[in-house]
């Protein structure tokens, strides 16, 4: 539409000139008479005008000179932004590509892989003595909890709803003096972040070294798109989106928990992984969304996950 514009206005330009030209020489080259002026003179004055025509198919040459550069200049850029957004679009799904290579290669226990992830993510459950408990709460109501810890009910009440681990678990609490349904019904913010802090730093002593290369990959492809001056918003949106799709489950939880608090040993500093830039880039393009809320092993985690985007922001 810029480019329709400026060919409009060039001709228009040219041509008020040419008429300018004519009416000059109707206007400043006078004859009173055709006795005061001899023949050739006449014509002379006359093909002067003719002149002008050709001054405005000159005028016209110039114009598609001038027209030929900006189409060039436009088509140059446009070039140069297609070649831009190719670079970006192939580094984009290199980086995509060696993150799935990294995460084939991760080793964690005996697990490698998707299944090293899961069982970091059950280590990280055993180092607290509630999470696996509160895991198997979050499949009952509050009423329910409070009906077993009353001794109104028993697991098998439930059975529908409870694998024989999340039973056993349960029962487990019971016999324990029903401390971890206290603590599950507690929504205070300030327990639950102790708790998964102290899980977390117990839990990383051993697991850091073995997923700190994964977390750096993780954190650089979606920074790689959010920095990007080549995309627009939607267009990081639709990136993230699809790398969010090639995500398991089980990897949007080990990244939500290692980035849902700044730890005391933060591993991140170490790894270059910036656990509140990343946890306010999962939050600002909504990464978190496909994760199962059942994965989460208290709710009051995902608060504190919200509390932690409102500072970073």
């Amino acid at each position: 539409m810029k480019m329709i514009f400026t060919i409009i206005i060039v001709f228009l330009l040219t041509i008020i000139i040419w008429g300018f030209g004519w009416y000059w020489i109707d206007t400043n080259v006078l004859v009173e008479s055709e006795s005061q002026v001899n023949l050739e003179a006449l014509r002379g004055s006359f093909g002067d005008k003719f002149g002008a025509v050709n001054a405005l198919f000159s005028g016209m040459a110039f114009c598609g000179i001038i027209i030929t550069l900006l189409i060039q200049r436009a088509d140059l850029k446009e070039t140069q932004s297609a070649m831009k957004h190719e670079r970006f679009n192939n580094t984009f799904f290199q980086l995509l590509k060696l993150h799935m290579e990294t995460t084939e290669k991760l080793k964690f226990k005996g697990q490698d892989g998707r299944d090293a992830l899961n069982s970091f993510v059950e280590f990280f459950k055993r180092s607290d003595q509630d999470f696996s408990a509160f895991f198997a709460f979050n499949k009952l109501g509050r009423e329910d909890l409070r009906d077993l810890k009353s001794g109104e009910k028993s697991t098998q009440d439930f059975h529908l709803l409870l694998s024989s681990s999340d039973a056993a678990n349960i029962e487990e609490c019971i016999k324990n003096g029903n401390k971890s349904f206290d603590n599950y019904l507690d929504d205070s913010i300030d327990l639950h972040e102790r708790k998964v802090r102290k899980a977390y730093i117990h839990a990383s002593k051993e697991g850091f070294f073995a997923f700190s290369h994964y977390l750096r990959s993780f954190y650089n492809i979606v920074l790689f798109v959010d920095e990007s001056t080549v995309i627009s918003e939607k267009n990081k949106k639709e990136y993230i989106s699809f790398m969010a799709s090639q995500i398991s489950d089980i990897e949007l939880v080990f990244v939500f928990y290692n980035c849902l608090l700044e730890y005391e040993s933060s591993n991140g500093a170490q790894a270059g992984f910036d656990s509140s830039k990343m946890r306010y880039l999962l939050h600002k393009y909504d990464i978190i969304r496909n994760m199962n809320s059942k994965s989460v092993f208290h709710q009051s985690h995902m608060n504190i996950f919200k509390k932690g985007c409102q500072n970073v922001a």
